[in-house]
């Protein structure tokens, strides 16, 4: 394994917490202290564009803008000129994640709201029974998934009516209660992962969003003995290049899952926990807990 280290910028201190490819060899990173920074696919500094005082959560390309998530149901998109134009949720909470879905951004906070923003940047609020924190959203190509950390699966055909599957009560009895913490896509299968009751990390995958099945973290260490992952899952990516999911987790542990269940792999990459993951081709670009930003985290 090779892995190297962008260099660090004083003024970008804060958490990481989120990573999106933007146009022409870029990606913007969400910043806690409420700016994005934007930095070439190999590392290297390009710009950091001040958005609000609020955190920036979650970032997304979309409309040939840069679009935000922030603290207290603000969302900002940032022009191809840097200009910062301001949206405002219905309800003042804190904007969690987002992703594209069709030809809409759909984004989701802290207290169970959806929006769909469309290309006219007019935004669609949807009434949802969530109880819990939005996690993470997942699109397939012709449904969006987004998840609480309760279970709460809330499931879309076209970003306005949601239906919502509660994994936590379906599954009672066969799998421990999970607190989830985040969900992806591969375009044909689901993975969500989280934490059981005694802390230990969990993950399940689907295939349609309706029937999920474990997939334990098992793996083999460097002495050869069969270990199992202890790192708490709070992010995730997909690596078509290798065609398999990968899991920021605390501690700054990356744990890959290709589909054979028998070839897990477990890298310490960094200190501090992975908060956001962009793979593209062979490489990997890696943020994180206080201002970690790491390049070609993962190369086999």
């Amino acid at each position: 394994m090779i892995f190297a280290l962008c260099p660090f910028f004083l003024w970008a201190q804060g958490d990481f917490n989120y990573i999106t490819p933007t146009a022409n060899g870029l990606c913007a990173i969400a910043s806690s202290e409420g700016s994005v920074l934007v930095y070439t696919l190999e590392g290297s500094f390009h710009k950091e564009i001040h958005v609000s005082d609020k955190a920036v959560n979650a970032v997304a390309y979309f409309a040939d803008m840069i679009f935000c998530g922030c603290d207290d149901g603000l969302m900002a998109a940032i022009t191809k000129d840097d200009r910062v134009m301001e949206l405002r949720l219905p309800k003042k909470e804190d904007v969690t994640c987002m992703t594209l879905f069709k030809d809409k951004l759909i984004a989701a906070g802290d207290k169970g709201v959806l929006v769909t923003i469309n290309q006219d940047l007019s935004v669609l609020p949807a009434s949802t029974k969530a109880k819990g924190r939005f996690v993470g959203i997942a699109a397939m190509p012709n449904e969006c998934f987004a998840l609480t950390d309760k279970g709460e699966l809330l499931r879309s055909r076209d970003g306005a009516s949601w239906t919502l599957f509660d994994f936590n009560t379906y599954y009672k009895g066969f799998y421990p209660v999970i607190s989830f913490s985040t969900i992806q896509s591969s375009g044909s299968q689901l993975i969500a992962a989280g934490t059981k009751s005694d802390g230990s990390p969990a993950a399940f995958m689907s295939n349609t969003g309706g029937v999920w099945s474990e997939r334990l973290l098992v793996y083999q260490a460097s002495d050869g003995r069969q270990s199992m992952l202890d790192a708490a899952p709070l992010s995730c990516g997909y690596d078509a290049y290798r065609d398999r999911f990968v899991l920021g987790c605390k501690g700054g542990v990356i744990f890959t899952i290709p589909g054979c269940s028998h070839c897990n792999r477990l890298y310490p990459v960094a200190d501090d926990d992975v908060l956001g993951i962009y793979l593209y081709g062979p490489d990997s670009f890696i943020v994180g807990r206080n201002s970690l930003i790491t390049v070609d985290a993962v190369i086999e």
